[in-house]
């Protein structure tokens, strides 16, 4: 059997504490214990588009083009009960094409204890489900890669509320 983390990683830094809650159809449906949550990535990203000038250089820019991601990697009996709540929510029990929003609060290993970090990511749809079975690798651990129309990194979108 691996060894289980004993805090989970959030964007590669190591937590003090963490709440992860998934709300689906508005409803607090799936809650997973901190000891379950081996990691969880997230980025959004905002690439400015460029207006041509006249000549070779540019006029101007556009907002561009926004993107943003979410990966939660869990422990496997939380990766299943996930993955089965989803199919109980899904029509036809499709869990890829559930909408649902995720909710992170965290604190820093090693930041102020008041620091609470918080993370939203709306009309996320989970779009892969792994598992590493090769030699070296974890097998305990499940990874979920989500697929996130808005994130909200402590209440702010890089491209605002809608």
């Amino acid at each position: 059997m691996g060894k289980v983390a004993e805090r989970p990683k959030i964007n590669g830094q190591y937590a003090s504490w963490a709440n992860l809650r998934v709300k689906v159809r508005g409803e607090d449906t799936i809650s997973i214990d901190f000891e379950d949550i081996v990691a969880v990535k997230y980025k959004q990203a905002l690439t400015p588009g460029t207006v041509p000038g006249r000549g070779p250089g540019t006029r101007g820019d556009t907002i561009g083009d926004y993107t943003s991601e979410m990966s939660i990697t869990l422990l496997a009996g939380a990766s299943k009960t996930f993955m089965q709540q989803l199919k109980a929510a899904a029509p036809d029990g499709m869990a890829g094409v559930v909408h649902f929003g995720v909710f992170l609060d965290w604190t820093p290993l090693n930041g102020d204890e008041d620091q609470t970090i918080e993370v939203e990511g709306r009309g996320c749809r989970l779009t892969e489900s792994s598992s590493d079975n090769a030699p070296g690798a974890d097998p305990t651990q499940r990874e979920h890669p989500l697929w996130v129309t808005r994130l909200f990194e402590d209440g702010v979108c890089l491209i605002g509320e809608n």
